[in-house]
């Protein structure tokens, strides 16, 4: 897979870039780097640290089911978008709707290299191995190998995944 930085050109200034943005200066606290050696650090990824971010897609899924329903977005929360939306075309039209975001994805190379940027970064931290996700897509499992685990106990949309190493 290319590197990001070697496949990267700037389509606005370096401030306002997608990518370039969020290159800051970060330094680990020291508490976090003696949980990750000690295998004791778990990672929680939320919904949409893959297919959300605005490297890969112009707009976020929210953003284009507020733009179907034409709606106003500063009034509305993602609930209140997904059960309008779930109201007007039933909730198999909205899966099907989240199920081509991913397959989208899938099909361009390119726009998978940029959504599993995080996941591929995290795969290469050996002590971590416990990852806590609500995202509905499986390229954390894809991209690092990990062995997806969900649980009668585990809140809805919650899933366990274990980095195999």
């Amino acid at each position: 897979m290319p590197d990001a930085k070697v496949s990267h050109r700037h389509d606005s200034d370096k401030e306002t870039c997608h990518v370039c943005r969020n290159h800051l200066p970060f330094e680990m606290p020291e508490r976090l780097v003696e949980a990750c050696i000690s295998g004791k650090l778990v990672i929680f990824a939320g919904a949409g640290i893959s297919t959300e971010n605005r490297i890969g897609y112009p707009s976020t899924f929210y953003e284009e089911v507020v733009a179907e329903l034409g709606v106003d977005e500063a009034d509305s929360s993602f609930p209140a978008v997904m059960t309008a939306f779930t109201d007007m075309h039933g909730r198999a039209s909205l899966l099907q709707k989240i199920k081509h975001r991913f397959d989208y994805v899938r099909a361009f190379p390119e726009l998978r290299m940029w959504s599993t940027l995080f996941h591929q970064e995290l795969g290469t931290i050996y002590p971590i191995r416990d990852i806590i996700t609500t995202n509905w897509d499986t390229l954390f499992e894809e991209t690092t190998g990990a062995i997806p685990i969900v649980t009668p106990r585990a809140p809805a949309f919650c899933r366990y995944v274990r980095l195999v190493r």
